[in-house]
């Protein structure tokens, strides 16, 4: 055979070996991942604690399954839609990549109406009389305008009285 064949096919098998050793020392060094959420079912607005304790993480993403995700490590989580949710964390570290639970679901529901029959009628309110109304007080009118003489009209005939009516001059000859 071919010196050149030998070499490939020994090339081959080494890198193989060294796939399979790698694969074998690395593939359980992951931790596995410690989620903890405080609440199964919970009640539209009410929140879950939750938190992360993988050894050697240092990233965090938390999908909750209604589109408001996290990036902490740990906190608080409040759903206002009703149904149920799966929760899945991703973690990465710094020496490992990213590993996934998806393990976790929660359920929200509506809240619980109260029972009315067990609880007692809630006392009415006290009935409190509102201050009475100040009287108006009264405005005074306005005062009067001053009172002006109308103008005397003015006439141009001089044959004219006061009231615009011709003088009367006594009785009026007539010569024929």
């Amino acid at each position: 055979m071919d010196k050149r064949i030998l070499i490939i096919i020994a090339l081959f098998n080494a890198a193989a070996l060294s796939v399979f050793f790698y694969k074998r020392a690395y593939a359980n060094s992951a931790p596995a991942i410690h989620l903890n959420i405080d609440k199964n079912v919970i009640n539209a607005g009410d929140s879950i604690t939750f938190t992360d304790n993988t050894e050697g993480a240092v990233r965090w993403k938390w999908e909750f399954g209604d589109s408001e995700p996290s990036y902490k490590q740990s906190g608080k989580h409040t759903y206002f839609e009703l149904g149920k949710h799966k929760i899945i964390l991703t973690v990465y570290g710094s020496s490992f990549g990213p590993i996934v639970d998806s393990s976790k679901e929660i359920v929200v529901r509506a809240m619980p109406k109260a029972d009315t029959a067990k609880q007692p009628a809630p006392a009415p309110a006290p009935v409190v009389a509102a201050p009475p109304k100040p009287e108006p007080k009264p405005t005074p009118a306005p005062a009067p305008a001053p009172h002006k003489p109308a103008p005397k009209p003015q006439h141009h005939n001089n044959n004219s009285g006061d009231d615009g009516l011709p003088k009367d001059d006594g009785p009026v000859e007539i010569k024929k």
